[in-house]
Protein backbone atom coordinates (compact mmCIF):
# COMPACT_ATOMS: atom_id res chain seq x y z
CA UNK A 1 0.00 0.00 0.00
CA UNK A 2 1.85 2.85 -0.94
CA UNK A 3 1.61 5.77 1.40
CA UNK A 4 2.73 9.34 1.19
CA UNK A 5 4.60 10.85 3.81
CA UNK A 6 2.02 12.70 5.75
CA UNK A 7 3.90 14.37 8.82
CA UNK A 8 3.70 18.00 7.67
CA UNK A 9 -0.02 17.61 6.40
CA UNK A 10 -2.75 20.12 8.09
CA UNK A 11 -5.51 18.12 9.12
CA UNK A 12 -7.77 19.50 6.07
CA UNK A 13 -5.31 17.59 3.85
CA UNK A 14 -4.57 15.08 5.64
CA UNK A 15 -8.30 14.58 5.31
CA UNK A 16 -8.89 14.35 1.90
CA UNK A 17 -6.15 12.68 1.38
CA UNK A 18 -7.63 9.79 3.43
CA UNK A 19 -10.91 9.90 1.77
CA UNK A 20 -8.93 9.22 -1.65
CA UNK A 21 -6.46 6.69 -0.47
CA UNK A 22 -6.36 2.98 -2.09
CA UNK A 23 -7.90 0.49 0.30
CA UNK A 24 -6.47 -2.28 0.56
CA UNK A 25 -6.36 -5.42 2.30
CA UNK A 26 -3.02 -6.27 2.07
CA UNK A 27 -0.54 -3.72 3.86
CA UNK A 28 3.30 -3.78 3.70
CA UNK A 29 5.23 -1.41 5.60
CA UNK A 30 9.27 -1.20 5.37
CA UNK A 31 10.05 2.17 7.59
CA UNK A 32 9.12 4.19 10.58
CA UNK A 33 7.68 6.90 8.16
CA UNK A 34 5.39 4.16 6.51
CA UNK A 35 4.36 3.55 10.07
CA UNK A 36 3.50 7.22 10.57
CA UNK A 37 1.68 7.85 7.28
CA UNK A 38 -0.29 4.63 7.76
CA UNK A 39 -1.39 5.77 11.11
CA UNK A 40 -2.05 9.51 10.15
CA UNK A 41 -4.62 8.79 7.22
CA UNK A 42 -6.37 5.92 9.31
CA UNK A 43 -7.29 8.01 11.98
CA UNK A 44 -9.10 10.18 9.32
CA UNK A 45 -10.74 7.12 7.30
CA UNK A 46 -11.16 4.01 9.64
CA UNK A 47 -11.79 1.70 6.83
CA UNK A 48 -8.18 2.04 6.11
CA UNK A 49 -7.14 0.23 8.79
CA UNK A 50 -10.56 -2.43 9.52
CA UNK A 51 -10.13 -3.66 5.55
CA UNK A 52 -6.69 -4.66 6.19
CA UNK A 53 -6.53 -8.77 6.15
CA UNK A 54 -2.97 -9.24 5.96
CA UNK A 55 -0.36 -7.03 7.48
CA UNK A 56 4.00 -7.34 7.27
CA UNK A 57 5.84 -4.40 9.13
CA UNK A 58 9.71 -5.28 8.24
CA UNK A 59 11.54 -2.55 9.79
CA UNK A 60 15.73 -3.06 9.05
CA UNK A 61 18.16 -2.99 11.81
CA UNK A 62 19.37 0.64 10.53
CA UNK A 63 15.74 1.73 10.96
CA UNK A 64 14.26 2.88 14.29
CA UNK A 65 10.77 2.98 15.53
CA UNK A 66 8.81 3.99 18.03
CA UNK A 67 6.49 0.84 19.59
CA UNK A 68 3.96 3.37 20.25
CA UNK A 69 3.81 3.65 16.65
CA UNK A 70 3.80 -0.09 15.92
CA UNK A 71 0.85 -0.50 18.32
CA UNK A 72 -0.74 2.30 16.99
CA UNK A 73 -0.60 0.62 13.17
CA UNK A 74 -1.78 -2.59 15.20
CA UNK A 75 -4.67 -0.95 16.99
CA UNK A 76 -6.36 0.60 13.71
CA UNK A 77 -6.15 -2.77 11.95
CA UNK A 78 -8.70 -4.80 14.15
CA UNK A 79 -9.38 -7.40 11.33
CA UNK A 80 -5.82 -9.25 10.51
CA UNK A 81 -5.88 -12.73 9.12
CA UNK A 82 -2.28 -12.76 8.86
CA UNK A 83 0.69 -10.82 10.77
CA UNK A 84 3.90 -11.03 9.85
CA UNK A 85 6.39 -8.39 12.02
CA UNK A 86 10.13 -8.51 11.31
CA UNK A 87 11.48 -5.68 14.11
CA UNK A 88 14.99 -4.92 15.20
CA UNK A 89 15.83 -7.01 17.92
CA UNK A 90 15.38 -4.50 21.04
CA UNK A 91 11.82 -4.40 21.63
CA UNK A 92 9.65 -3.70 25.29
CA UNK A 93 8.12 -6.74 26.51
CA UNK A 94 5.19 -4.99 26.88
CA UNK A 95 4.83 -4.28 22.83
CA UNK A 96 2.15 -6.40 22.14
CA UNK A 97 0.20 -6.71 25.07
CA UNK A 98 -3.42 -5.70 25.70
CA UNK A 99 -3.32 -6.27 21.67
CA UNK A 100 -6.64 -9.13 20.36
CA UNK A 101 -7.27 -10.22 16.80
CA UNK A 102 -10.21 -12.02 17.01
CA UNK A 103 -9.57 -13.75 13.39
CA UNK A 104 -5.85 -13.91 13.79
CA UNK A 105 -4.67 -17.46 12.06
CA UNK A 106 -1.04 -16.54 10.90
CA UNK A 107 1.50 -15.39 12.92
CA UNK A 108 5.31 -14.84 11.68
CA UNK A 109 7.89 -12.93 13.63
CA UNK A 110 11.69 -12.63 14.69
CA UNK A 111 10.77 -10.95 18.43
CA UNK A 112 12.05 -12.38 21.37
CA UNK A 113 9.86 -15.44 22.68
CA UNK A 114 9.44 -13.44 26.05
CA UNK A 115 7.85 -10.46 24.11
CA UNK A 116 5.16 -12.91 22.77
CA UNK A 117 3.70 -14.68 25.90
CA UNK A 118 0.71 -12.76 26.58
CA UNK A 119 -0.08 -12.50 22.85
CA UNK A 120 0.01 -15.72 21.91
CA UNK A 121 -1.95 -16.82 24.93
CA UNK A 122 -4.71 -14.28 23.83
CA UNK A 123 -4.20 -16.09 20.40
CA UNK A 124 -5.38 -19.69 21.14
CA UNK A 125 -6.83 -19.97 17.76
CA UNK A 126 -3.60 -19.70 15.88
CA UNK A 127 -3.16 -22.25 12.79
CA UNK A 128 0.02 -21.08 11.38
CA UNK A 129 3.88 -19.85 13.70
CA UNK A 130 6.54 -19.09 12.61
CA UNK A 131 9.05 -17.92 15.44
CA UNK A 132 13.16 -17.50 15.55
CA UNK A 133 15.46 -17.57 17.71
CA UNK A 134 14.91 -17.68 21.53
CA UNK A 135 16.21 -15.28 23.80
CA UNK A 136 16.00 -17.32 27.29
CA UNK A 137 19.13 -18.66 28.57
CA UNK A 138 20.84 -22.08 27.38
CA UNK A 139 19.63 -23.37 30.14
CA UNK A 140 16.15 -22.38 30.55
CA UNK A 141 13.01 -23.67 28.57
CA UNK A 142 11.60 -21.43 26.50
CA UNK A 143 8.85 -18.74 27.45
CA UNK A 144 6.11 -20.00 25.47
CA UNK A 145 6.72 -23.68 26.83
CA UNK A 146 2.90 -25.06 28.04
CA UNK A 147 0.65 -22.25 25.41
CA UNK A 148 -2.73 -23.68 24.54
CA UNK A 149 -2.48 -23.73 20.65
CA UNK A 150 -4.85 -26.56 20.05
CA UNK A 151 -5.46 -25.44 16.51
CA UNK A 152 -2.15 -24.91 15.71
CA UNK A 153 -1.66 -26.65 11.88
CA UNK A 154 2.05 -25.58 11.04
CA UNK A 155 4.62 -24.47 13.00
CA UNK A 156 8.04 -23.04 12.69
CA UNK A 157 10.49 -22.42 15.84
CA UNK A 158 14.16 -23.53 16.99
CA UNK A 159 14.40 -27.16 18.49
CA UNK A 160 14.83 -25.96 21.68
CA UNK A 161 11.23 -24.72 21.83
CA UNK A 162 9.42 -27.36 19.77
CA UNK A 163 8.65 -29.65 22.66
CA UNK A 164 7.11 -26.76 24.38
CA UNK A 165 4.70 -25.35 21.79
CA UNK A 166 3.73 -28.39 19.65
CA UNK A 167 0.65 -28.99 20.87
CA UNK A 168 -1.92 -29.13 18.08
CA UNK A 169 -2.94 -31.22 15.31
CA UNK A 170 0.63 -30.43 13.40
CA UNK A 171 0.16 -31.10 9.55
CA UNK A 172 3.42 -29.20 9.04
CA UNK A 173 6.31 -28.95 10.85
CA UNK A 174 10.16 -27.20 10.72
CA UNK A 175 12.89 -27.60 13.45
CA UNK A 176 15.42 -24.91 13.35
CA UNK A 177 18.87 -25.62 15.23
CA UNK A 178 19.93 -22.34 17.33
CA UNK A 179 22.81 -23.90 19.00
CA UNK A 180 25.93 -26.68 18.09
CA UNK A 181 24.10 -28.88 20.42
CA UNK A 182 20.75 -31.11 18.47
CA UNK A 183 17.91 -31.63 20.49
CA UNK A 184 16.09 -32.65 16.74
CA UNK A 185 15.68 -36.16 18.14
CA UNK A 186 13.92 -34.55 21.26
CA UNK A 187 11.33 -32.46 19.39
CA UNK A 188 10.38 -35.30 16.41
CA UNK A 189 9.43 -37.23 19.77
CA UNK A 190 7.15 -34.65 20.54
CA UNK A 191 5.77 -35.32 17.00
CA UNK A 192 4.84 -38.61 17.85
CA UNK A 193 0.96 -37.54 18.54
CA UNK A 194 0.87 -35.39 15.37
CA UNK A 195 -1.15 -35.91 11.70
CA UNK A 196 2.03 -34.64 10.09
CA UNK A 197 2.56 -35.11 6.62
CA UNK A 198 5.14 -32.57 5.85
CA UNK A 199 8.53 -32.25 8.06
CA UNK A 200 11.72 -29.91 7.56
CA UNK A 201 14.55 -30.88 10.34
CA UNK A 202 17.75 -29.47 10.89
CA UNK A 203 20.38 -31.77 12.07
CA UNK A 204 24.65 -32.49 12.56
CA UNK A 205 25.59 -35.13 10.46
CA UNK A 206 26.50 -37.08 13.51
CA UNK A 207 22.64 -37.44 13.65
CA UNK A 208 22.73 -40.90 12.19
CA UNK A 209 19.91 -42.77 13.53
CA UNK A 210 17.21 -39.55 12.90
CA UNK A 211 15.49 -41.02 9.76
CA UNK A 212 14.29 -44.39 11.92
CA UNK A 213 13.81 -41.97 14.58
CA UNK A 214 11.19 -39.92 12.25
CA UNK A 215 9.90 -42.78 10.51
CA UNK A 216 9.27 -44.47 14.31
CA UNK A 217 7.00 -41.08 15.45
CA UNK A 218 6.00 -40.01 12.60
CA UNK A 219 4.83 -43.09 10.30
CA UNK A 220 2.20 -41.01 8.12
CA UNK A 221 4.48 -38.34 7.08
CA UNK A 222 4.20 -37.90 3.25
CA UNK A 223 7.25 -35.45 2.68
CA UNK A 224 10.85 -35.19 4.73
CA UNK A 225 13.63 -32.78 4.04
CA UNK A 226 16.81 -33.20 6.38
CA UNK A 227 18.83 -30.00 6.74
CA UNK A 228 22.54 -31.07 7.72
CA UNK A 229 23.97 -27.94 9.79
CA UNK A 230 28.23 -29.03 9.68
CA UNK A 231 29.65 -28.20 12.91
CA UNK A 232 30.95 -25.30 13.76
CA UNK A 233 29.97 -23.44 10.47
CA UNK A 234 26.01 -23.10 9.71
CA UNK A 235 25.54 -23.33 6.28
CA UNK A 236 22.88 -25.60 5.33
CA UNK A 237 22.54 -28.93 2.45
CA UNK A 238 19.69 -30.61 2.30
CA UNK A 239 20.30 -34.36 2.34
CA UNK A 240 20.40 -36.09 -1.33
CA UNK A 241 19.58 -39.67 -0.72
CA UNK A 242 21.32 -40.79 -3.39
CA UNK A 243 24.47 -39.36 -2.38
CA UNK A 244 25.01 -39.44 1.52
CA UNK A 245 23.42 -42.84 2.31
CA UNK A 246 26.83 -44.12 3.06
CA UNK A 247 26.54 -41.73 6.15
CA UNK A 248 23.59 -43.95 7.30
CA UNK A 249 23.23 -47.49 9.37
CA UNK A 250 21.82 -50.20 7.04
CA UNK A 251 18.80 -49.80 8.43
CA UNK A 252 18.55 -46.23 7.12
CA UNK A 253 19.88 -47.27 3.73
CA UNK A 254 16.77 -49.84 3.15
CA UNK A 255 14.46 -46.89 4.09
CA UNK A 256 16.14 -44.38 1.84
CA UNK A 257 15.64 -46.99 -0.84
CA UNK A 258 12.37 -46.38 -1.39
CA UNK A 259 12.34 -42.26 -1.09
CA UNK A 260 11.98 -40.07 -4.17
CA UNK A 261 13.51 -36.57 -4.15
CA UNK A 262 11.42 -33.50 -4.17
CA UNK A 263 12.56 -30.74 -6.60
CA UNK A 264 13.96 -28.19 -3.50
CA UNK A 265 16.03 -31.70 -2.68
CA UNK A 266 13.62 -32.67 0.32
CA UNK A 267 13.05 -36.10 0.71
CA UNK A 268 9.59 -37.33 -0.17
CA UNK A 269 7.88 -40.27 1.69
Amino acid sequence: MPLQNTSTGTGASLAMTARSAAIQSDVNLKSREALESFIALGRYNSNIGRVVQDLRITLSAQEGYEAQALRGVLQLTPNIECLVLDLPLEAPITLLNGLHFPNLRILSTNLPHRVLISFIANHGSLTSLALRDCDSGPQAACPLRGQELRHLEDLQCPSRCFAGIARGPLVTATVNLTRLTSVANLAIQTLSTSHLHTLTVDCFSTDYDILSRVVVAVPNLRKLKLIEKPQPHVCGIVFDPLTISDQFSSADKAMLGGLGTTSNRGTKL
